[in-house]
């Protein structure tokens, strides 16, 4: 009886992990099958409905189990929400935007949170998101061979595409530093090269804030841990001397008799790699409008009022001129707070928490807003069920045993 108890919720969380990780991958995915079915039949939707079908199908499969895993965090959540958009409905500073972001939060960002809440065995996610990282890897890599052999230039969904990789190749690298291997390596190198061809620096930089937090916080031996410092420390030597911009000189005169003209070599050459094209003027005006308004803020979705409809690129200034100054900084301490709680619980995976805090909360310093950011919702949505429930699945921690055991044996000897 409880043999089969136990295999239903295995089944059950399965289930349940596939959709989170078809949801992860379905942009990339979108995508690299947009590309291809453009090359033969240009400018069709075709691939996009083929998509939502087939993510559509994986949701249906899931239902049951997704039903009986919301708890009432997701609906406190989904009324939180509602409350925000209907005074963003109210809000002249804001009713001409609320909208067209109310039904992307609703379809894009606030299942993710869902999906966070209901996971249960973190472990086995972590280890399947570690399995599937290399393949979504290979499907970035088509997708931009196919680029190229189109002859496609740099656009902006570029910059999407990357992001998208960028879970994966978090994974990737976290798996790589926990137990090396030449094919782990071998992927991670690829799906960096990736990251670099389409240009992007958002992702880079938040594959290195991924790097210092696996290299400071994962669970690998001393030895391990004193070998990624020296690389870190070797990197940092290579980067500051003259052969690094020999090699960027070098890698950019290669990719020009390609055809390729890349972004992040073009402006390190100039000397322009750390220049925010634009941003500071943006977060400029945003600081200027918080000491406007620094008691009350613009209200929630407000701060697009000061921008023309566009947004800081800022987690933190966006939610500074939102809700101002002291409601803003208590909400952004409540968020440091759960995710540190949720960091230290005793059953924590720190590999899936340093992945979805790069691709989420490191990612919203430099690009997007957090009401249609996904991986937000999904890391908000996790850290809560961890803070509230520190071991929902009421398993006991492996890790915990092995080290029980290994100092039992310790006391024989």
């Amino acid at each position: 009886m409880f043999g089969t108890i136990t295999t239903i919720k295995s089944n059950d969380e399965d289930s349940l992990l596939r959709l989170v990780i078809a949801a992860f991958a379905f942009t990339l995915v979108v995508n690299t099958i947009n590309c291809i079915i453009n090359v033969f039949v240009p400018n069709t939707p075709i691939d996009t409905i083929v998509c939502y079908c087939f993510f559509s199908l994986i949701v249906l499969i899931a239902l049951p189990t997704l039903v009986h895993r919301i708890s009432k965090i997701s609906i406190i959540a989904f009324f939180l929400v509602l409350i925000l958009y209907v005074f963003a409905f109210l809000n002249p500073y804001s009713s001409e935007y609320a909208q067209g972001y109310f039904s992307r939060t609703i379809t894009e960002a606030f299942p993710f949170f869902v999906l966070g809440q209901s996971i249960r065995d973190e472990r086995k996610l972590t280890e399947k998101l570690k399995k599937v990282s290399p393949y979504m890897i290979v499907v970035a890599t088509i997708y931009y061979v196919v680029i190229l052999i189109t002859g496609g230039g740099i656009r902006e969904d570029y910059m999407t595409f990357s992001y998208c990789l960028l879970p994966f190749s978090s994974m990737q690298l976290l798996s790589s530093i926990e137990k090396p291997s030449f094919r782990k390596l071998v992927f991670l190198t690829i799906a960096f090269g990736v990251h670099i061809l389409t240009g992007t620096r958002g992702p880079v930089v938040c594959l290195i804030v991924c790097f210092i937090g696996g290299m400071v916080f994962s669970n690998i031996s001393k030895k391990l841990r004193a070998f990624w410092v020296l690389f870190g420390i070797a990197l940092v030597s290579f980067i500051v001397s003259p052969l690094f911009n020999y090699s960027a000189e070098f890698l950019n005169q290669l990719f020009l008799n390609l055809g390729i003209k890349n972004r992040i070599i073009t402006k390190i050459l100039s000397e322009n790699f750390f220049v925010s094209s634009g941003r500071q003027d943006v977060a400029n005006v945003v600081l200027n409008a918080i000491t406007q308004r620094p008691i009350t803020g613009f209200g929630f979705l407000g701060d697009r009022s000061v921008q023309n409809g566009g947004y800081p690129h800022n987690f933190v200034l966006e939610i500074l001129c939102q809700f101002g100054v002291i409601l803003g900084s208590m909400f952004l301490i409540l968020l440091i707070y759960i995710y540190i709680k949720a960091f230290i619980t005793r059953t924590s995976n720190r590999s899936i928490l340093i992945m979805l805090f790069s691709a989420s909360f490191v990612k919203l310093m430099m690009s997007g807003t957090y009401p249609v950011e996904g991986m937000f919702f999904f890391l908000l949505g996790f850290c809560l069920n961890k803070w509230l429930n520190e071991n929902p699945t009421d398993e006991p921690d492996l890790d915990q045993i092995e080290t029980d055991s290994v100092q039992i044996e310790k006391e024989k000897l």
